[in-house]
C-alpha cells in the first residue's frame, strides 16, 4: 500500500469503551463541562439524562462490536 493511501476499513481501529470512557473523564477534569441546577429535581433528571445517554451508547457499541 502506498503512502497516503486510506487504511481499509477491516485495518482501521475501533474506538474501545475504555478509551471513551477515559476521554470523558479527561474532559471532565478540566471543569468545563460541570454545570450544577440549584434545584434539585433538575439536577437529578439531568444526571439521569446522562446516564440513559451513556446506556444508548453502550448498548450500540455492543451491536456493533464484531467479536
Amino acid at each position: 500500500m502506498e503512502q497516503g493511501a486510506m487504511t481499509p476499513a477491516y485495518l482501521q481501529e475501533k474506538p474501545s469503551f475504555l478509551k471513551g470512557l477515559g476521554s470523558v473523564l479527561d474532559l471532565s477534569a478540566s471543569g468545563a463541562l460541570y454545570h450544577y441546577y440549584l434545584n434539585q429535581h433538575n439536577d437529578f433528571e439531568a444526571l439521569r439524562s446522562d446516564w440513559y445517554q451513556i446506556g444508548k451508547d453502550i448498548h450500540q457499541a455492543t451491536l456493533t462490536h464484531i467479536i
